[in-house]
């Protein structure tokens, strides 16, 4: 389980060398396998419409949030494991606790949830907005969906790297690593189907062990993901709060 009061002072580089702080703006890139990212995904790596909640200061949101490789991980489709394993394999120190990826990761899937307009806060701001004639624009349901979106996105390619890195902790074990993905792929791993034989009895319990890894993967990420909307939910709250009594001095 991540520590979410140990997000703040987070070093947000990745590289194959020890990391280092990260001090120039991220460039966006898209991963090189076809169709591994979408709509959602490809929003991570662009400014947001919305805002942070208006106490958050300015140097702060110039700051990279995610250092380039990491960008890329994280635009991955949660579906494509393939995409997911191939870029572990050239990028293993994504895995290595020191990097703390993952938990940047999901840091930054805390920022994102933090836009999410959806405390009664937000609405009291949007009606002193509207009393004070600035006509400013709401954030849409489609809007709210893809933001979402995206943190769950942060979360399930963050619990990847905690599912490989019981595997293997640094994350050069390629086979140990390649195992787990293949059981997440399909029950024969990239060769296609199993032979005749195998076909009779196995393969359908092989199938459903297939089944069981993405069922638990994919009810750890809506329990993570929730887990952090609420939290968000509740300093957003707070951040609007303080900023609403300022309005009233």
């Amino acid at each position: 389980m991540v520590d979410y009061s140990k997000w703040d002072n987070l070093d947000v580089s990745d590289s194959d060398e020890e990391p280092q702080p990260t001090t120039q703006k991220t460039n966006t890139s898209n991963t090189t396998t076809k169709d591994s990212t979408t709509p959602a995904s490809q929003a991570l790596t662009t400014k947001q419409t919305h805002p942070d909640p208006p106490t958050q200061a300015d140097d702060e949101a110039d700051k990279p949030r995610l250092s380039p490789t990491l960008q890329e991980y994280a635009n991955i489709h949660p579906t494509n494991y393939r995409a997911s394993h191939e870029f572990l394999n050239n990028h293993p120190s994504l895995i290595d606790k020191s990097t703390n990826s993952d938990g940047i990761l999901m840091k930054e899937a805390f920022l994102l949830a933090l836009q999410l307009e959806n405390t009664p806060e937000d609405e009291t701001l949007h009606a002193k907005n509207k009393a004070d004639g600035k006509n400013e624009e709401r954030q849409s349901e489609t809007e709210k969906n893809e933001i979402e979106e995206m943190v769950r996105q942060c979360v399930h390619q963050a619990l990847l790297l905690q599912y490989c890195r019981l595997v293997s902790p640094d994350g050069k074990d390629q086979s140990a690593i390649g195992g787990f993905f293949m059981r997440l792929i399909m029950p024969e791993g990239y060769g296609g189907s199993a032979s005749g034989k195998e076909q009779g009895g196995n393969e359908k319990e092989k199938e459903k062990e297939k089944g069981r890894q993405r069922e638990l993967l994919m009810a750890d990420v809506e329990t993570r993901a929730k887990e952090i909307i609420e939290l968000a939910k509740e300093a957003r709250a707070e951040q609007l709060r303080e900023h609403l009594k300022k309005m009233e001095k």
